[in-house]
């Protein structure tokens, strides 16, 4: 665990020398290595900070949200999974989120059943005539 740490020093280093060049590639590494020291808190920022220099990359929402969900923090990962369907609509783990079992969807990192409910949350969205 300490490595993890020490590469996580070291990306929040490398963030605070501006101007960066792939600034948000450097969060999403420290946020994952936050992570893997098991600081979800600290991957929070970080991720947060890769969504602010990113809005419009789906992916970083995502990575938010799935850190939201190991907290149960399940309101804002909705909002994050919202945020990343309405970036990408085609994006199935992002639509799988909001509609249906996102808790096993995402810890079991299952893409077919991403798609399957994905594509169960859209036939609803359809039929009802409304945005969920």
């Amino acid at each position: 665990a300490g490595r993890h740490r020490e590469a996580a020093d070291a990306f929040a280093a490398a963030a605070a020398v501006p101007p960066i060049l792939g600034e948000e590639r450097v969060h999403e590494l420290m946020g994952r290595a936050l992570i893997a020291d098991t600081d979800f808190d600290g991957a929070i920022q970080a991720f947060t900070r890769r969504v602010e220099v990113s809005p419009n990359y789906a992916p970083a929402h995502r990575a938010l949200a799935e850190t939201y969900l190991q907290l149960g923090r399940d309101d804002e990962a909705l909002a994050e999974l919202t945020a990343a369907a309405l970036i990408e609509p085609a994006d199935a783990l992002a639509h799988a989120g909001r509609y249906r079992d996102r808790r096993q969807v995402f810890t079991s990192g299952s893409a077919g059943r991403a798609c399957r409910s994905h594509h169960r949350g859209a036939e609803g969205d359809k039929n009802s005539g409304k945005e969920s």
